[in-house]
Order: C-alpha cells, then sequence, then structure tokens
C-alpha cells in the first residue's frame, strides 16, 4: 500500500518565532498540499495562520496522521478584533467545527483521523476564512510552521480531548463535503 507519507522528502518549517508573509488567496490555494504535508511527517507539525486583525485558523499533524483544524473563538478575540456572530458560530457548528471548551480545547476545532479527510479539512478551511472571518484573497497573513516536541504518547491523550467517536466523525464528515468555496465569486479558490 502506497502511503502519502512516502512521497513527502522536504517540508519548510518557519520555526516558532519566525513567520511568512502571503495572502488569504495563496494561503487557501495551497492549502491541500500544506496538509498533506504535515500528516505526512514523522514529525508533530504545527501551522498557525495569522490575519491583520489578529484572528487565526492553526492546525496540527500528529505522527500517526491525525489532524486537527482550529479557527480562533470569541476566547481569543482581542478588543481590536471583529468578534464572531451567533451566525458565524452556527455555521462553524453546522459544518462539523466542535464548540470550544474549558480546558485544552479553547477554540473551533474539527479532528480528521488522517489524510483521508483531507478534502473536508480543506473545504472546512476555506468556509472558516471566507465566510466566518470574512477574509478576502488578497488580504495579508503571516504562516507559521514548526516543530513540536512531545514527550512518548499521543498528542490526543495530553493537549486535546480525544476524538468523537467514529459515527460522529461520519456525520460531521458528511456535512462538511456540502462545503464549497464558489470559484465563480474567488477564482483560484480550493475545492
Amino acid at each position: 500500500m502506497h502511503r502519502y507519507r512516502d512521497t513527502v522528502r522536504h517540508f519548510y518549517l518557519t520555526g516558532y518565532p519566525n513567520s511568512r508573509r502571503s495572502t488569504v488567496g495563496s494561503f487557501l490555494a495551497n492549502l491541500p498540499e500544506l496538509l498533506g504535508a504535515m500528516a505526512g511527517d514523522p514529525r508533530t507539525i504545527l501551522a498557525v495562520v495569522e490575519f491583520k486583525d489578529r484572528r487565526y485558523w492553526q492546525c496540527w499533524a500528529d505522527r500517526d496522521e491525525s489532524i486537527v483544524i482550529e479557527v480562533v473563538s470569541n476566547r481569543h478575540i482581542s478588543v481590536d478584533a471583529t468578534r464572531l456572530s451567533d451566525a458565524d458560530e452556527d455555521l462553524l457548528r453546522g459544518v462539523g467545527f466542535a464548540e470550544p471548551s474549558d480546558g485544552p480545547n479553547p477554540n473551533w476545532r474539527f479532528e480528521a483521523a488522517g489524510i483521508a479527510d483531507l478534502r473536508v479539512l480543506v473545504s472546512m478551511t476555506c468556509l472558516a476564512v471566507k465566510e466566518v472571518l470574512k477574509e478576502s484573497p488578497q488580504n495579508s497573513v503571516d504562516v507559521r510552521t514548526w516543530e513540536f516536541k512531545r514527550p512518548t504518547g499521543s498528542l490526543v491523550t495530553w493537549v486535546r480531548k480525544p476524538l468523537a467517536p467514529p459515527e460522529q466523525r461520519k456525520v460531521q464528515r458528511e456535512a462538511s463535503r456540502k462545503v464549497r468555496c464558489n470559484k465563480d465569486v474567488w477564482p483560484g479558490a480550493p475545492l
């Protein structure tokens, strides 16, 4: 069986304190490759994409190919940034993002079991960035990627709550598959 991980040889990391400036359009157009490379890397990799108003999208991929994406919640939005509306939160909830909670999961998040959910992750990110955070393709973003050194054992067990039961993840994936970025409105949008 050919694994995606076998095709990944080089993955550039900026390092935690460093970032690279890009645009929202470029970030979304390259998102499938970013997520695929992260999932295929044998290390635990984190990526944070920060928008001009300091709101953010972030992702981590674990050695076992599990991938988590998160969208900032109102718990982390500064006074200067636009807070998420009830409609924004309903949209995130409706496509399968888990609600923020106390403890290790303070953001809107979706946990995928691996590279098989890549299309879902890209679709959900596209919706979150374009429809919820209301970012335009030409807006600038700062992107940071780095390796997370952690003790032996699953990241799931000590940083975040465990994945939802398989039947719940299936329902979340089915809802998320309906999410698309309209290429007529946003040329170059993924999916």
